[in-house]
């Protein structure tokens, strides 16, 4: 059963970097502003779907890391599947907030009103990729046996 719960998280993982490439490929495009308003609501569209398939798969992951967490397995496993869970927390909140960004590009508000929230989702998600960073040298630790 671990097996088959290894190979679904690396596919999760690889689908989710595939949703990744998508939304930072539309975010380039977006970044250059080319094009009339219904081809940037179009890119924010695919960015947005892109964003919510992440979603979808992290949160699978974090389903999968969650059982395996509460299993009795050999070794530092179950530990180990328990700082993954709790990187991949911090990572839908991630997506979550970068979902928030996305939509705001859509948002009827004001340019100055719209730029202020960009702006503030842009610290919150650089802020929860530093804490996601250091629960996954957390759990590499675990996984590598060290003490924390």
């Amino acid at each position: 059963e671990l097996n088959v719960a290894l190979r679904e998280l690396n596919a999760l993982r690889s689908k989710f970097n595939e949703t990744l490439l998508l939304f930072n490929a539309r975010e380039a495009e977006l970044g250059r502003g080319l094009g009339d308003t219904a081809t940037l609501n179009r890119l924010a569209q695919e960015q947005i779907a892109a964003l919510r398939e992440g979603l979808n798969t992290r949160r699978a992951s974090f389903e999968i890391e969650e059982k395996l967490a509460k299993q009795e397995l050999s070794g530092n496993y179950s530990q180990y599947f328990s700082a993954l869970a709790q990187v991949d927390q911090k990572r839908i909140e991630t997506v979550e907030a970068m979902l928030e960004r996305s939509q705001l590009r859509l948002s009827a508000e004001s340019p100055e009103a719209v730029t202020t929230k960009l702006n503030e989702a842009a610290s919150r998600i650089e802020r929860l990729n530093q804490e996601a960073a250091e629960l996954e040298l957390k759990a590499e630790r675990v996984r590598a046996g060290q003490k924390q």
